[in-house]
């Protein structure tokens, strides 16, 4: 694998191997930020077959770009590790044979993670002031609720209240109309004793003439009754009287002799 080296002027010194940047080395390792990578190393033999030097282009390939995204994760985490000198610009080196060295400068992406950190804080400020306006709301929304169970508990109160003075008054209404009734009914009842007390005079009344009557007529039948026996006697003896003449009989009696007789 080729050696990582740190480079503060902006260029990248793949084959330095001085204490400085092994010292270095030595911090990034420690903070786990890969800043360069050669694709080959100084120290391989130029015996090794091509097949090994593809694999092992590959290998450094891949070890760079994986150190890039440790890199951006430590970055975007905001997990910056300093060292002993302020990095100034930071260069990923890949040295190829068909191009010419290929610097890939971050500092663009410190730029972004910068402003994305700015753009972080003001979306944290102003989710904090959603909250602050929620917590507000919600606020709001209680004292609301609480206002409107007051005026509700209140309306409740309020109806109640005139449901039972309306209770009250029917009440009330009621009893006089009772009273109004028994009033009625009173009357109604003395009226019908008075009328019932009147007829049943009236009937007294017509019973005694019903009596006079009747004994008015036994009497009439007793002396019509008298008066036919009399017609009855006086005609038998005038007819007797009229038998007697008729047969001849030399002595008349007077009707006044055969009742002495």
């Amino acid at each position: 694998m080729g050696r990582r080296s740190l480079n503060h002027d902006g260029r990248s010194l793949p084959g330095d191997e001085s204490p400085s940047n092994a010292q270095n080395d030595s911090l990034e390792e420690r903070n786990g930020l890969c800043l360069t990578q050669s694709r080959h190393d100084s120290s391989k033999s130029e015996a090794n077959s091509e097949e090994e030097q593809e694999m092992d282009s590959i290998n450094s390939d891949s070890y760079v770009y994986e150190n890039l995204l440790k890199m951006a994760e430590v970055l975007l985490e905001g997990k910056l590790y300093t060292t002993t000198e302020p990095i100034r610009e930071v260069n990923i080196v890949v040295n190829d044979e068909s191009t010419d060295d290929v610097c890939i400068s971050i500092n663009q992406v410190l730029d972004l993670t910068r402003a994305l950190s700015e753009k972080n804080r003001e979306g944290e400020a102003a989710l904090l002031e959603h909250k602050k306006e929620i917590r507000r709301l919600k606020n709001i929304n209680k004292q609301d609720s609480k206002a409107l169970k007051l005026i509700r508990d209140e309306d409740i109160s309020e109806k109640l209240k005139k449901a039972e003075e309306e209770l009250d008054d029917l009440k009330r209404d009621m009893k006089l109309k009772g009273e109004e009734i028994d009033k009625l009914r009173g009357e109604k009842v003395a009226a019908l004793n008075n009328e019932i007390q009147r007829i049943t005079k009236e009937l007294q009344v017509t019973n005694e003439g019903l009596k006079q009557v009747v004994h008015w007529k036994d009497t009439k039948i007793e002396e019509l009754k008298v008066k036919a026996q009399e017609y009855l006697n006086n005609e038998r003896l005038r007819m007797s009287h009229v038998v007697g003449m008729l047969e001849g009989t030399p002595e008349e009696k007077s009707p006044e002799k055969e009742a002495s007789n």
